[in-house]
């Protein structure tokens, strides 16, 4: 549980990705669910963010890159987000953080790993066959503590649990 400033338990406190397109749909369902009964901060590489609610706490890291970059701009482009992303989780000090679908959830929790903050993975709910590739990724560096996926078709071949979906 989060201390408040006398050190007595208060709510939990989440750091969340806020992906953007379907992603974002899904941490809005996520969050609906969870803002009554947690402190909710969101970490996001977009800066238009029209649908989020105007008194969210949101922290934006450089993008990770993508099509017309270079290797090594990626590359680079990903050490920055990873700096960010630990600066933001040492800043807020969650108590779990929680990555849902976005290929940001990469660096956030890699930084909570290092940082020694619980972790966990929802892939998207657009995954129904097969993982992403940052669900392999999360798993195969053992960035989660928990990963979860929105379909009970995809819980057996990609070693996650199936528990339900955000929606």
């Amino acid at each position: 549980m989060a201390r408040d400033e006398r050190g007595e338990s208060s709510v939990p406190a989440i750091l969340m990705t806020m992906g953007g397109g379907g992603h974002l749909y899904q941490v809005q369902c996520l969050a609906q669910q969870l803002r009554d009964k947690s402190r909710l901060e969101f970490v996001t590489s977009e800066d238009s963010l029209s649908l989020a609610k105007s008194d969210d706490t949101i922290y934006v890291v450089p993008s990770l890159g993508g099509f017309g970059r270079s290797r090594v701009g990626q590359v680079a482009s990903g050490m920055r987000a990873v700096v960010g992303c630990i600066r933001i989780v040492r800043e807020t000090r969650p108590d779990v953080v929680i990555g849902l679908g976005t290929s940001l959830s990469v660096p956030l929790l890699l930084a909570a790993k290092l940082c020694g903050v619980r972790g966990m993975f929802i892939e998207s709910i657009t995954r129904v066959d097969s993982p992403s590739m940052t669900l392999k990724v999360i798993k195969r560096l053992r960035l989660a503590d928990r990963c979860y996926v929105q379909w009970p078709e995809l819980a057996s071949s990609s070693g996650a649990v199936f528990r339900g979906n955000v929606l």
